[in-house]
C-alpha cells in the first residue's frame, strides 16, 4: 500500500538556493506543496543563526508563510537533544546560532569570554568555529577534565564547498574535540539517525510519511535512505555529477529531479494523482547489469 506523505523535508544550500539566490520556481513549488496539504519543513545543517533568523531570511527571499516552527537547524535539534538529556548548562564552542537556540530552550550557556562565571558545567556544545586553534583545544581539554562534561555536536559535515573551494566543516571540529575528550554523546544534523525521533515528536508525523529533498548524497540522501524515508535528489548542488549507479544501493535516492521546482509534479503523479490526472508517466530506469546506465527523464528516476 502506498503511504501518502504528510511532510516534505527541504535542505537549503544547493536545494532552495545557491549563495543566497533562490532557484527559479522554488517559491511557487513550496506554495504548491502546501496546497496539497503537506507540511513543508526546512531541515538544515547550518547553525550559524537561530531558526527565527532563517525563517525571516527565507521569507524575505519569497518563501511565503514560513515561521520558525517550520525550521529545524542543526543548532535547534542539538538544543532539543540536550534538553531531552537533562543538560542544564553548556559551554558553546561555535557559531552564535547554537548559543541562541540553547538560550531559547532554557539551557545556561557560557563561552570562552565567560569561563570565570562557570560553577558547574554539564556539557560542551560544538559546531563551526572559524577561530579554531591549538590553544582552544588545550582550554577545552582542561574544562573537560575539570567538569567531566558531555560533548555534543551540531553538525557532522567534515567539509563544505564554498565558492568552489573546500573548507573545514563543523564535523571535523566535533571529531577533534570528541577525540580529545574521549567521548561524544551525540552529533546532530543530517545524516544522524538521532534526528528521526526529534522530527517525529515535534511534527507528530511518522518518518514513513516524510520525504527528504536535498542536493548532497552523504548528508541529505543518506539521512533519508538509511532512516526509512523516501528521498528526492535534486541536481542543483555540489553532488550533481555523482554517478548514482556507483553508489551503495542502501543510499541511492528514490527519485532524481533537475530541481526542487519539479517536485510538485512528481508528488502529484506518485501520491496525489487526482490533483492533476494528465501528467506523462515517467520512464522506469533499467538496471539490468553491472555496466548498465541508469536512465531518467526530466521528471524522475526511481530505484
Amino acid at each position: 500500500m502506498t503511504i501518502i506523505p504528510k511532510a516534505i523535508l527541504l535542505d537549503v544550500d544547493g536545494t532552495i538556493w545557491k549563495a543566497g539566490t533562490v532557484f527559479p520556481g522554488v517559491p511557487e513549488a513550496i506554495s504548491e506543496m502546501r496546497k496539497m496539504g503537506l507540511a513543508v519543513i526546512i531541515l538544515s545543517n547550518n547553525s550559524s543563526r537561530d531558526r527565527a533568523h532563517f525563517a525571516k531570511v527565507l521569507s524575505d527571499k519569497g518563501i511565503a508563510n514560513l515561521s520558525k516552527n517550520d525550521v529545524f537547524t542543526a543548532g535547534y535539534t542539538c538544543a532539543l537533544k540536550m534538553k531531552e538529556d537533562g543538560i542544564r548548562s553548556a559551554l558553546v564552542y561555535g557559531f552564535v546560532g547554537l548559543k541562541e537556540e540553547l538560550d531559547h530552550i532554557g539551557i545556561q550557556t557560557y563561552t570562552f569570554k565567560t569561563l570565570n562565571e562557570i560553577r558547574h558545567l554539564d556539557a560542551i556544545a560544538v559546531c563551526n568555529n572559524l577561530t579554531f586553534d591549538y590553544d582552544h583545544l588545550c582550554r577545552i581539554a582542561t574544562i573537560v577534565k575539570k567538569y567531566d562534561c558531555k560533548i555534543y555536536g551540531a553538525n557532522p559535515d567534515t567539509s563544505n564547498i564554498v565558492a568552489g573551494k573546500t573548507i573545514c566543516g563543523a564535523g571535523s571540529m566535533v571529531a577533534t574535540i570528541a577525540t580529545l575528550a574521549g567521548k561524544l554523546e551525540a552529533n546532530l544534523g543530517k545524516p544522524s539517525p538521532e534526528l528521526i525521533p526529534i522530527l517525529e515528536s515535534n511534527l507528530k508525523i511518522a518518518k514513513e510519511e516524510m520525504i527528504m529533498v536535498g542536493d548532497r548524497i552523504p548528508t541529505d540522501i543518506e539521512f533519508g535512505a538509511r532512516n526509512g524515508l523516501k528521498t528526492i535528489f535534486v541536481l542543483t548542488g555540489v553532488d550533481r555529477n555523482t554517478k548514482i549507479e556507483s553508489l551503495d544501493p542502501a543510499i541511492r535516492p528514490t527519485y532524481i529531479l533537475p530541481s526542487l521546482a519539479d517536485v510538485p509534479s512528481l508528488l502529484k503523479e506518485e501520491f496525489f494523482k487526482n490533483a492533476k490526472p494528465n501528467i506523462q508517466k515517467p520512464v522506469t530506469p533499467k538496471l539490468g547489469g553491472p555496466k548498465s546506465k541508469i536512465q531518467f527523464t526530466n521528471q524522475q528516476l526511481q530505484r
